[in-house]
C-alpha cells in the first residue's frame, strides 16, 4: 500500500513537473496563432477626373496598401495593371463634395480595400494609406 502511494505520488510530481515545462515553453496553453507576414507596397501615383462639375476638378494621389499573405507582392505585381484599373474607377467616380474632410477619405479607403480585396486572391489588403492626396 505504501508502495502504490509512493509511485502514485512520484508519477504525478513527473506529470506536474513536466505540464509545467510545457505550460512555460509556450508549447501547451493557448494555441500559437499563425500570422501571415504584413507587408506595405506602393500602388504608384493616380491622376484622374472627379466625377461632375465636367470634368474641371481632379484627384492626384499616391498610395500605398498594407497587405497579408505570403504571395502578396508576386500577387500584386501580377495583377498590377487590374489593380491600377480598379483604382482608377474608384477615383473617377468620386465627387469633390464625396473626397471632402476625414470622413470623406476614411469612406474612400473603405471603398478601395473592399474593392482591391475582390480582385486579389492569395492576398489581403488590410489598410490604405494616403501618401499624397491633392484635389483640384
Amino acid at each position: 500500500m505504501r508502495r502504490l502511494v509512493l509511485v502514485t505520488l512520484i508519477v504525478l510530481f513527473l506529470a506536474g513537473g513536466l505540464l509545467g515545462f510545457l505550460y512555460l515553453t509556450g508549447r501547451m496553453g493557448s494555441p500559437v496563432e499563425k500570422t501571415e507576414p504584413v507587408t506595405v507596397h506602393s500602388l504608384g501615383e493616380f491622376i484622374t477626373n472627379l466625377r461632375g462639375d465636367g470634368g474641371r476638378h481632379y484627384i492626384r494621389v499616391r498610395i500605398d496598401v498594407e497587405l497579408t499573405g505570403s504571395r502578396a507582392r508576386r500577387e500584386l505585381e501580377e495583377k498590377g495593371s487590374l489593380v491600377r484599373d480598379v483604382v482608377l474607377a474608384v477615383l473617377r467616380g468620386q465627387s469633390v463634395e464625396e473626397l471632402t474632410g476625414e470622413e470623406g477619405m476614411g469612406r474612400l479607403r473603405g471603398i478601395l480595400r473592399d474593392r482591391l480585396n475582390q480582385v486579389l486572391e492569395h492576398a489581403q489588403v488590410g489598410k490604405v494609406l494616403f501618401v499624397e492626396f491633392v484635389i483640384q
